[in-house]
């Protein structure tokens, strides 16, 4: 009994990893996507009004989002891999 407990807590943090390493990979994608679309946004925008402050605060908010994102994972599957 006490190996099968131990089994489901060393698959759960196996489960646990490969969810960490599939959003690392997945994490530029999501910010590429992110970052690409206040421009479309600029190109769609017919009226003229020009909302550089706004952006800049987006793109800047999102970058730092997406660093400590990136962090934060690295981090994290960082000691994951080193318990092993």
């Amino acid at each position: 009994m006490k190996d099968k407990s131990s089994f489901e807590y060393s698959e759960r943090q196996i489960n646990k990893r490969i969810k960490k390493i599939q959003i690392a990979l997945i994490l530029p994608v999501i910010g590429l996507i992110l970052f690409l679309t206040p421009f479309v946004d600029n190109f769609i925008d017919s009226d003229g009004s020009n909302q550089v402050g706004q952006l800049a605060v987006y793109i800047f908010g999102l970058w730092a989002l997406m660093i400590l994102l990136a962090a934060w994972l690295a981090h994290s599957l960082k000691e994951e891999l080193s318990d092993d």
